[in-house]
């Protein structure tokens, strides 16, 4: 005898996103199909209920459809800041592929700087960081390699530098200002440096 659940009808189907349903087969099968949907006989549709948020309860089900946040912001994780010291200097900097989005702050007591990034290969596609000069000549130049870099350098947010490539990116110091910045940017193959900076020669790739 089949469970009661079965008997009522010969099929369940359970919409997500009005793009892909579960079907729970009288045989117990579980199937996940897409649209366009079909039409069964003697079929029930399941909607999945409404999902409210409220600062009281949290998250809870609730009659009809949709989501509600109630007001409130759904909002992700920050992202991590690596703030380079001056014992960094004599060390380095190592990042792996979990660091994917870090901000590097170079800060006032901040003395040159090698910062090795994992190969292209390894970092995947979509692996980015960005470095900042939170501080007018903060110290040292600061390198980075790990892979071959392809730069477009805007300076004093007028002229834009001819391309640089090579396998170390360098930000010379001597002349950089609080706000020169380079986003780096893996395709899984090659990374890709897009430099901001008060004068050309403060971030160069070769």
């Amino acid at each position: 005898m089949a469970p009661p659940f079965f008997c009522l009808f010969t099929s369940v189907e359970l919409y997500f996103a009005s793009k892909t349903y579960l079907e729970l087969g009288s045989a117990h099968s579980i199937k996940v199909t897409s649209p366009p949907c079909r039409e069964h006989a003697n079929t029930r549709r399941l909607i999945m209920p409404k999902v409210v948020y409220t600062s009281q309860k949290g998250l809870v089900q609730s009659a009809g459809s949709g989501v509600n946040l109630s007001g409130n912001t759904l909002q992700g994780n920050l992202r991590p800041v690596r703030s380079v010291v001056a014992a960094d200097s004599a060390n380095g900097i190592t990042f792996g592929p979990s660091d994917c989005g870090v901000i590097v702050s170079l800060a006032a007591t901040t003395g040159g700087v090698a910062i090795t990034l994992p190969t292209a290969t390894t970092a995947g596609a979509g692996w980015y960081c960005d470095i900042v000069y939170a501080a007018n000549t903060p110290g040292g130049d600061v390198t980075v390699t790990g892979g071959t870099f392809k730069l477009i350098c805007v300076d004093g947010g007028a002229a834009t530098e001819a391309p640089d490539s090579g396998t170390t990116l360098t930000l010379a110091t001597a002349s950089s200002v609080a706000g020169d910045r380079v986003r780096i940017l893996c395709d899984g193959s090659l990374y890709y440096a897009m430099g901001a900076s008060s004068a050309g020669t403060n971030i160069t790739a070769s």
